[in-house]
């Protein structure tokens, strides 16, 4: 089975819990292991504590989701994606805007963070669009 089918299978209130648990990786990765390593990587800690808070806050928002939306998700899923596609422009904005200080460590996490959103981003808008 495809990874598009697997996903279509998922119940929305599932969706929810795998954002929100993506959102709690992003953020431990931002706020407990980059921020100690901002020469590694190239960014200060007052940027990645931003994007964690920002990772926080959506997971708080899916999991929120996760245990009180029982019908009409549609619209509560497309916020996320939204939002999930905006939080990838503005750390591409910052990458370009830290341009001279971000090492390629730097690029390659947030390249590899933003891929993995993206992907979950076209499969929430796949999820919304599914006819039932």
């Amino acid at each position: 089975m495809s990874l598009i089918r697997k996903w279509q299978a998922l119940s929305p209130k599932k969706v929810f819990l795998i954002d929100g648990l993506g959102a709690i990786v992003t953020a431990t990765m931002l706020l407990l292991v980059l921020s100690n390593m901002t020469d590694f990587f190239g960014v200060s800690k007052d940027y990645l504590q931003i994007l964690g808070i920002i990772a926080v806050a959506f997971s708080i928002y899916s999991f929120s989701c996760y245990f009180t939306v029982k019908q009409k998700w549609k619209p509560y899923l497309k916020i996320i994606a939204v939002a999930n596609f905006l939080y990838c422009l503005l750390t591409a904005g910052l990458i370009v805007y830290l341009h001279e200080e971000v090492t390629v460590f730097g690029v390659l996490y947030f390249a590899a963070e933003a891929l993995v959103v993206l992907i979950l981003v076209y499969l929430e808008f796949k999820k919304i669009n599914q006819r039932y």
